[in-house]
């Protein structure tokens, strides 16, 4: 329980315990989506998945968030803004002009981009996740803490500067790796 087990959209398996805002995955610069931890509890190090937001690049685009709520819901913004009451039963659906929300589950949400990408969060235990389902042609053209969606798994570790880690780096170098996607206040 605790510390995000990620999966990257190639396929490879790892955790990370960091704790703040990250590049989640860009892909191609079109489109991005953020994730967010936080503790899992008090007085310990471990951390959960608190938080995730997606948007695509365009000037016109949503911004999409959702997040663990006060009472440990899951609640769903769309530029700031609470929709949750409108997503709330499974089926309910939510469109603007460059996103379409609908609640697939009881506990899960799927987000459609213009971009074509789309997001499903989910809030189990006490902890969201993520899956992002981007088409074949955004191929080799992701970065992040997803990885780049090659079809290669052996190259995902990638530092934020461009640079590859080998395929067997301990776990202490993959939390540094994925300590270069954290991002500012500004990003």
């Amino acid at each position: 329980w605790g510390d995000p087990h990620i999966r990257t959209v190639d396929g490879r398996r790892y955790t990370f315990n960091g704790l703040g805002e990250y590049i989640f995955a860009n892909v191609n610069n079109i489109f991005e989506t953020q994730a967010r931890t936080k503790l899992a509890a008090e007085n310990i190090t471990a951390t959960v998945f608190s938080a995730f937001a997606a948007a695509d690049s365009a000037p016109d685009s949503d911004r999409v968030q959702g997040e663990i709520g006060p009472d440990g819901e899951m609640v769903v913004r769309i530029n700031g803004v609470d929709i949750t009451a409108n997503v709330s039963s499974v089926n309910d659906t939510y469109t603007t002009m460059s996103v379409m929300l609908v609640r697939v589950a009881e506990d899960t949400l799927s987000v459609s981009f213009a971009s074509s990408i789309s997001v499903e969060m989910s809030l189990r235990q006490g902890t969201l996740s993520s899956l992002l389902q981007i088409p074949p042609q955004f191929n080799g053209t992701v970065t992040g803490l997803l990885g780049n969606f090659d079809g290669d798994e052996t190259n995902d570790f990638m530092y934020r500067n461009g640079t590859i880690a080998s395929n067997d780096i301990p776990d202490r170098e993959k939390h540094i790796l994925a300590q270069t996607w954290q991002i500012t206040q500004e990003e």
